[in-house]
């Protein structure tokens, strides 16, 4: 039965039960708001290392009943997995681990500090150099799975 990562001390058992984490060691764990699919936490380790782990919700966090498998939370992983070879080095957070059994999967978090592109969109902010970075990223993944095009159907066409 898979346990909720909002519950601090149980996300910690967990990352120490699994061996994701020292049986005595301590990270801060802070949920992260927003999440409308997903449980979101950072995960931030004492060694510097920082984590975001997802956990899909069955029953989405809307207000009329919307439902949707946890088994999705697969398919994101395989897509970061795939994502981490199509884009340009270093522009994707790559997977940290995947369980299965709990539906849950862990990926490196983005460095601080950092610029939200979102937020600064939001508030009508446009940095003319994000754009172009993104461009690039969205250039390079396009070219990439078209020279790969015979791999990706066999992975995503469902």
């Amino acid at each position: 039965m898979p346990f909720d990562i909002e519950q601090t001390e149980s996300l910690l058992s967990y990352l120490r039960t699994s061996g994701r984490i020292g049986p005595s060691e301590q990270a801060n764990i802070r949920v992260l708001g927003g999440g409308l699919s997903n449980r979101t936490v950072l995960v931030e380790r004492a060694s510097s290392e920082a984590w975001v782990v997802k956990q899909p919700l069955r029953r989405l966090r809307v207000p009329i009943e919307w439902y949707s498998s946890p088994e999705r939370i697969h398919r994101e992983a395989l897509g970061l997995i795939w994502l981490e070879q199509l884009a340009p080095a270093g522009t994707i957070t790559p997977l940290v681990f995947e369980d299965e059994p709990q539906h849950l999967l862990a990926m490196r978090a983005v460095r601080k500090p950092h610029d939200d592109w979102k937020t600064q969109l939001l508030e009508g902010r446009v940095d003319l150099r994000y754009v172009g970075q993104f461009g690039t990223i969205l250039g390079t993944l396009q070219r990439n799975s078209s020279q790969r095009r015979a791999e990706l159907p066999a992975q995503f066409n469902d």
